[in-house]
């Protein structure tokens, strides 16, 4: 039951954090590219799609021999970086949209 219940949680973290990842990019996007490059602007799902794409192109396999943690705790982990990331990046790029 334990096993059922952490993949559960698991596939709501990958739905979860898709749509975080590309909710910041389509305002990032909208933000900068549309204006400076004259690109189209882009919704959440064309994002989710270009973000997927951009983090298969750059994964890398982290080698490093990892600490023993819970699911619980890595799950924590992994929604606070989640948040974390996307909320400094749009505060960063909010701050340097204000300047254009």
């Amino acid at each position: 039951m334990l096993k059922a219940t952490a993949f559960v949680f698991f596939l709501i973290m990958v739905v979860i954090d898709t749509i975080i990842y590309g909710y910041t990019l389509s305002v990032l996007w909208n933000w900068f590219m549309v204006p400076i490059l004259n690109m189209p602007s882009i919704g959440i799902i064309h994002a989710i799609g270009i973000a997927m794409v951009v983090r298969y192109l750059t994964y890398q396999i982290n080698s490093c021999k990892a600490e023993k943690k819970s699911f619980v705790e890595m799950f924590a982990e992994q929604c606070l970086n989640s948040i974390l990331l996307s909320s400094l990046t749009l505060l960063l790029g909010w701050i340097l949209h204000m300047f254009m």
